[in-house]
């Protein structure tokens, strides 16, 4: 594999040749192969060993590797935030024209010419033709020529791709780790609902996160255990997204209530609110929650 700084090519090393069908790896060994030993007489003294089936794969298998770190490791080094734009978190983690190509791409199952891709990513089309080259050498952009232009296409399949398809799809991972996370919040809540611009999808990297965690009746707002685990919660989520957290607690006997009145912040929960645990709003509003 031949590395060059931000790219990743998928080419044998220039040190390996092809001889008689079979790949041969410039070694400071003699000559080692399952092949005829013919060769070793033929080629005494060369410098090379066979590079098999097995070490195909290995090789394959590494390359892939590589790849997933030489992205991880891309979008480590470039993150100039301490909390995530939930709007745009490729381009907020992936700064610059490569960053919007990329979401432009992330978004879109055909094929695009250069001219739609730069206008799409609000980016020049001087800036594209730099971008795109290397990501089709990354694999993670397949090019087929349609002269006088070219199409683009991303590739899904690709390691790299998936990377930045979960990236992506960040808020909806948060929704599910704060579920998961509010599962050990002790007493059990009755339901934890997040709300407002986060909830709807439009929060930027300035946002909070805002949280609805309703008790059930009879737990005191002052339980200790109740205080210490909600506050762990609280903690495991701001780590998560580097975001505030913002909780507002509500007693189970007033959420009926709350929720059917005429206040514009229940009437934007019944509107935007998204479940992450817990009793549903309809059931809150009807009253059949636990």
């Amino acid at each position: 594999m031949v590395r060059h700084p931000g790219r990743v090519c998928n080419r044998l090393p220039v040190a390996q040749r092809r001889i008689g069908g079979e790949v041969f790896r410039a070694t400071d060994s003699s000559l080692r192969s399952t092949r005829p030993r013919a060769w070793e007489g033929r080629l005494s003294g060369i410098g090379f060993r066979p590079f098999g089936l097995d070490q195909l794969v290995n090789a394959e298998a590494d390359r892939i590797t590589r790849i997933k770190e030489t992205i991880v490791t891309y979008l480590l080094l470039s993150t100039t935030m301490s909390s995530v734009d939930f709007r745009r978190p490729l381009e907020a983690v992936i700064p610059g024209a490569q960053g919007r190509i990329l979401a432009v791409m992330l978004r879109t199952s055909g094929e695009l010419n250069l001219r739609t891709v730069a206008r799409l990513a609000g980016v020049s089309i001087a800036q594209a033709s730099r971008v795109l080259p290397g990501l089709v050498d990354l694999g993670m952009i397949e090019r087929r020529e349609v002269p006088p232009s070219s199409l683009f296409r991303l590739v899904p399949e690709h390691v790299a791709t998936q990377v930045l398809l979960d990236l992506s799809n960040v808020r909806g991972r948060t929704l599910v780790e704060m579920g998961r996370a509010a599962g050990k919040i002790r007493p059990v809540p009755v339901s934890v609902v997040a709300y407002g611009s986060f909830a709807r999808g439009d929060g930027d990297f300035g946002s909070d996160i805002d949280v609805i965690i309703i008790r059930s009746a009879g737990v005191d707002e002052d339980d200790e255990q109740w205080l210490r685990t909600t506050d762990r919660w609280r903690a495991t989520v701001g780590r998560m997204s580097g975001n505030v957290v913002e909780v507002l607690e509500a007693d189970a006997a007033d959420i009926e209530t709350k929720l059917a009145g005429k206040s514009s912040l229940w009437r934007d929960v019944r509107r935007d609110g998204i479940v992450v645990f817990g009793s549903t709003i309809d059931e809150l509003l009807n009253g059949a929650h636990a």
